[in-house]
């Protein structure tokens, strides 16, 4: 079980800590957590990687959404292997710190026995660079790598583009990184209005933050440790006149029983249709009905 603790708390543990925001786990990050895992496997420590709890961008007055929710990148980073997350609230306090500051806590509160960055790292106030990084921990013989540009069709990984092609194309962001997108969410009352055309749908919430791809998609629906084969509907509810809200509803294929206030994991798979305004309940049921012979595909 992976291990969560703030920046500031000490820690008797020798550690190799991975520098970053990882609000993914693209091929760019996955290669500094497996360099970082090396650097561990060799000096007989545990692999951490640094994040923020919460949404950086909104404390910028950035209306920017995550890729995954703190609570999400937890499970990403104990899928690939990481022993410690260590985390800072991005506030106006730690937005107030300079670089050397910020690295000193972590010398000071860590034992490391190594430090992993990515060749565009940044931080502190001052905008200090992976250079700037090597050479402090340098100083105290704390071994400091700098991992380069990952590529995909010749242009940069990085959590922007993901952004970016989130929107557009699904398929093309998963295969920038090393899990699929994925959203953990809450089941809660709807309209009630999918039971009475036959189609239980369940409507999903999940954190304001997070950032979601719109439109009609197969997906998998992980509930209770069991996997149903699912269509779900992002977007706004147009046919029921509801244009702003987003809304999230998933029909799960062969489930029986209330899924009231459980949590769901969906991971979208093919997106299929934008989502659209019908006339009437008849010509939604029969498109749901078309849609769900996607699954299959």
């Amino acid at each position: 079980e992976m291990i969560c603790l703030p920046y500031n708390q000490k820690l008797n543990q020798p550690l190799v800590l991975a520098l970053g925001f990882f609000d993914c786990m693209h091929l760019g990050h996955k290669q500094l957590v497996d360099t970082a895992k090396q650097l561990a496997k060799d000096s007989q420590s545990k692999t951490a990687v640094f994040t923020f709890s919460n949404n950086h961008f909104s404390v910028l007055n950035k209306s920017e959404k995550l890729l995954f929710t703190f609570e999400e990148r937890k499970t990403l980073f104990q899928n690939v292997g990481v022993d410690f997350a260590v985390y800072a609230t991005f506030d106006k306090e730690f937005m107030s710190t300079d670089a050397q500051t910020f690295l000193t806590t972590l010398k000071n509160t860590f034992q490391l026995k190594g430090v992993v960055v990515g060749f565009d790292y940044t931080c502190g106030k001052d905008r200090k660079d992976c250079f700037f990084v090597k050479n402090f921990f340098e100083k105290y013989d704390i071994p400091t790598k700098i991992v380069q540009q990952v590529n995909f069709e010749n242009e940069k990984i990085s959590s922007t583009r993901i952004r970016k092609l989130l929107s557009i194309n699904l398929d093309k962001a998963n295969q920038l990184m090393a899990h699929q997108y994925f959203l953990v969410g809450t089941v809660e009352k709807g309209r009630g209005c999918g039971k009475t055309m036959g189609f239980p749908t369940a409507n999903v919430k999940v954190e304001d933050d997070k950032l979601l791809p719109l439109g009609v998609f197969t997906a998998d629906v992980e509930v209770d440790d069991k996997t149903y084969k699912a269509i779900v509907n992002i977007g706004p509810q147009p046919t029921f006149g509801l244009e702003e809200k987003v809304v999230i509803e998933a029909f799960l294929q062969d489930f029986q029983g209330d899924l009231y206030q459980k949590q769901v994991v969906i991971t979208p798979k093919k997106f299929i249709r934008e989502v659209k305004k019908f006339n009437s309940k008849e010509q939604l049921v029969a498109q749901l009905k078309q849609d769900l012979e996607k699954i299959y595909d």
